[in-house]
């Protein structure tokens, strides 16, 4: 089969976040598994020298990818890669669709229609009520104007979890629908001992310290500022004991700031550390490093680095509003009901007290019978098999 991935962005593009990880992985493991791969993007975020923009071939994994140039605008503008997209679409047998909100992806539905190709997109969470909150007069008027009937031309809608196949119902058409967990590599995330610990000495975060791990976009969203006094708390009750939090990721919207002055003020500043940004190729020793991640967020559709955690052998502890909760719940992922610094304090003490505090093999397995990349991908597959 001929499957073409339409996404703004794409690996190395890791900046952009969860998504960026978890089309390359499917569209990697599609290739794998024998089909036909092609991913038509931008080099939004990408040194130019390296990905000039050019719309040539470039072999990543086994799929062909064509970067053409991207802007950041209201979105991510190509007009190189609407004035190419018809040539891309007319060579596929499927189209699938990472992009709402995004003014190039019009030229891909309309080159996608004029060949009758059918298209699945998903949705990335991205007609979540959270996301309709942000810009909400400007979305409401493209969706109006634009989005509405584009996502008409739709065959299928993939959703990563079952609250966001909830929140996004309306906006399907009641067009056919699949629920698949952005998938992971097994052989990509595993625990890695001794790389775990050399970070920690990198970070100079003692042997016996507990560890807490935040890694992903440093934005209000992620509702991380709840943290600093919950930590204070436990570090209390604990009588002192060696509490340290590192976050991992670029700051969006001035979050980090705040957050120290909340550490400041809750008297946790000297235990709170910052990295702008890790490789993903060695997140996996962030996870190994830590004893528990942490993602208090007010809203995720699914929730990657949750998941990541989990197959490195790190616990996690999420808001009840982190849709990847239904996956990993049971095998070492435990949900916070309220986003209080009091709920989290008495369920940072709750993880920190158990034991073991790593997570072993069979767990690892049950989660990756549930999210492993192999099995998300061929079910897609054949979920394009059903539209075909």
């Amino acid at each position: 089969m001929k499957i073409l991935h339409f996404t703004p962005v794409y690996a190395p593009a890791w900046k952009f976040g969860g998504p960026v990880t978890c089309i390359s992985a499917l569209a990697e493991e599609q290739a794998r598994q024998g089909q036909e791969m092609t991913v038509l993007t931008t080099n939004a975020d990408l040194a130019k020298d390296t990905y000039p923009g050019d719309g040539l071939p470039v072999q990543r994994n086994g799929v062909t990818v064509h970067y053409y140039e991207g802007n950041l605008a209201w979105g991510i503008v190509s007009p190189a890669l609407e004035e190419a997209a018809a040539v891309h679409v007319a060579r596929c047998d499927i189209l699938h669709i990472h992009a709402i909100w995004q003014r190039t992806a019009r030229a891909v539905y309309r080159a996608a229609a004029k060949y009758r190709k059918p298209i699945v997109i998903s949705t990335h969470g991205a007609l979540g009520p959270y996301a309709w909150k942000r810009n909400r007069l400007a979305k409401v008027a493209y969706h109006y104007l634009f989005e509405r009937h584009d996502l008409r031309r739709v065959a299928g809608f993939h959703y990563t979890s079952r609250q966001e196949a909830a929140e996004s119902a309306p906006y399907g058409f009641g067009r056919p629908a699949c629920v698949l967990p952005n998938g992971l590599s097994e052989a990509s995330w595993r625990r890695d001992e001794a790389a775990g610990s050399a970070w920690r000495t990198q970070l100079d975060i003692p042997r016996k310290a507990k560890l807490l791990l935040y890694t992903g976009r440093i934005h209000h969203k992620k509702g991380l500022e709840i943290l600093p006094e919950a930590l204070s708390r436990v570090m209390a009750a604990r009588g002192g004991a060696m509490i340290h939090l590192v976050l991992v990721g670029p700051d969006e919207d001035g979050t980090k700031g705040r957050l120290n002055e909340a550490a400041r003020r809750a008297g946790f500043g000297g235990r709170m550390h910052w990295v702008s940004t890790v490789p993903q190729a060695e997140l996996c020793a962030a996870y190994s490093a830590a004893d528990l991640f942490v993602l208090p967020s007010l809203h995720e559709n699914f929730g990657n680095s949750a998941i990541e955690a989990l197959a490195c052998g790190c616990p996690a502890l999420v808001s009840a509003e982190t849709a990847c909760l239904e996956y990993g719940a049971g095998l070492g992922m435990s949900g916070v009901a309220q986003r209080t610094s009091e709920a989290w304090t008495t369920a940072i003490l709750s993880e920190l007290d158990q034991s073991p505090s790593r997570l072993g093999a069979k767990e690892r397995a049950a989660l990756m019978q549930k999210v492993g990349i192999a099995s998300t991908a061929s079910a897609m597959v054949s979920f394009y098999e059903s539209l075909l």
